[in-house]
């Protein structure tokens, strides 16, 4: 991801992108439990899984971040871990849970229940 050691600015979206993922994990399996038509949760790739967290999580809790850059951040990583049956499925989780959610493409006051989102 990084050629060069991450600079301040850098650690800093990391560290807070660590912490808010493992703090908000039961909610942001939640919705790709919820967005996953057909597809048992246990059935979704670690690696994908875990790019979709990501994913939602800058979208939920970072909104100097727009969610369609997310979004494509997440198809870029994951077309480098996984195939293309698999980038198109979370390009179409990612998709729905941000229609869904975010009709107006406004965000939701973050909260550890999304049907309250």
């Amino acid at each position: 991801m990084y050629q060069d050691y991450p600079n301040d600015k850098q650690m800093q979206y990391i560290r807070e992108v660590v912490r808010g993922v493992a703090e908000h994990g039961p909610e942001l399996d939640q919705y790709i439990a919820q967005y996953s038509k057909n597809w048992n949760f246990a059935r979704i790739p670690l690696t994908a899984a875990a790019i979709m967290r990501v994913a939602m999580y800058e979208i939920l809790y970072m909104p100097e971040i727009p969610a369609a850059a997310a979004i494509n951040d997440a198809v870029e990583i994951a077309k480098k871990y996984e195939d293309e049956k698999v980038v198109s499925f979370i390009n179409g989780i990612l998709g729905a849970f941000v229609r869904a959610e975010f009709p107006e493409q406004g965000r939701p006051k973050a909260t550890s229940d999304p049907k309250e989102a």
